[in-house]
């Protein structure tokens, strides 16, 4: 039997492939799991979008022939008004077929628009296979104990990419005007942003704890009592940390699979529909005197419907629990690395010559 065996192994290179790896692997499996639109919203972009010059080129695609920038363009209000008495289609073009034929031509666009993502999708969990299957060998390759020195002398590293991720997905859900879980959109759910920023300060403490582990040398009983309080610390905070992002995972989950409904007031589905809006589909935004007392803008953005706005909160609030899954498991495995280093530490014996 032959037994193929390795001969030469470039040791650094091969640690940091590993840790190459380790960053790689969470920012693929998020832009994998955004890549699955759970609840549908790329059906309100194109109903929104649809009439802007940001879809000409779609338009000419998916429309009849010579109706791209006629027919097919109906704009949203046009829609409300043609459920009546297609009045809109008869007034620019003396025809009453344009919402059949924009009907036809969006059908066609979310149908390529979802081959397209979930193709993609497809293809990034294959990748995201692969590279586990290659994370796990190049483990394998390196050895354990060296996986084990590697991450005790890197926890700072190690934990960087949950500290980068918590503190600028808190900050981008508490402040970015694009962001709807801001404590004035109206949502009710501010309250993820901020826990948030406590998940990036318990991972910031807990690496610079780990730093500390990493560089302190234990000559006498003195060194080793310091690192053993700083190990239990380093645990103390991992556990915090899991509680933090675990209660973001749970508030986050339960909106998304609906266990929870997302409660807007029609106030508030106005603003926030007058927020995100990005191609003008939207009136009355702006209310003036004079529009209110003659009737013309009695709420804002009417043709938002607030299913449409629940969508794209949901939508966040999925992006939202797939990040806080993912800096829970970073959580969870630096715990478990936290309690083998304690055995390890309270293994030290010290001589004295």
């Amino acid at each position: 039997v032959i037994t193929p065996k390795i001969k030469q192994v470039n040791l650094h290179a091969a640690i940091r492939f590993m840790w190459i790896l380790y960053w790689i692997l969470p920012l693929q499996i998020l832009l994998v799991i955004a890549l699955f639109d759970y609840h549908q919203v790329t059906e309100v972009w194109i109903r929104h979008w649809w009439s802007g010059p940001s879809m000409a080129w779609f338009r000419g695609l998916f429309c009849e022939e010579g109706t791209a920038n006629t027919k097919c363009k109906v704009p949203i209000e046009g829609i409300k008004d043609s459920d009546q008495k297609e009045s809109w289609c008869e007034q620019n073009y003396n025809a009453t077929d344009c919402i059949p034929i924009r009907k036809a031509a969006t059908d066609l666009m979310e149908s390529a628009a979802y081959f397209f993502l979930y193709t993609n999708a497809i293809a990034g969990a294959v990748l995201i296979i692969f590279l586990l299957l290659a994370l796990g060998l190049l483990e394998g390759i390196i050895s354990a104990p060296i996986v084990q020195r590697s991450k005790e002398s890197n926890i700072s590293l190690w934990l960087t990419l949950p500290i980068i991720g918590s503190l600028v997905g808190g900050a981008a859900l508490l402040y970015t005007p694009q962001s709807l879980l801001r404590s004035d959109s109206g949502a009710g759910l501010a309250m993820i942003g901020i826990w948030y920023l406590v998940t990036g300060a318990t991972f910031t403490i807990s690496a610079l704890l780990g730093w500390f582990i990493s560089a302190k040398t234990v000559l006498n009983l003195r060194d080793k009592t310091q690192k053993e309080i700083a190990v239990y610390l380093f645990i103390f905070m991992l556990i915090l940390a899991i509680f933090a992002v675990g209660s973001v995972f749970a508030v986050s989950l339960v909106f998304t699979l609906n266990i929870v409904k997302v409660g807007i007031n029609d106030e508030s589905r106005g603003e926030i529909a007058c927020l995100i809006d990005a191609a003008a589909s939207c009136s009355c935004c702006v209310i003036n005197e004079l529009d209110e007392s003659e009737g013309m803008c009695d709420k804002k953005c009417p043709e938002w419907q607030t299913g449409d706005v629940v969508r794209i909160i949901q939508t966040q609030l999925k992006q939202s629990a797939s990040l806080a899954a993912i800096f829970f498991l970073y959580a969870f495995s630096a715990l478990r690395f936290g309690f083998s280093l304690r055995a390890s530490v309270s293994k030290y014996e010290i001589d004295y010559v």
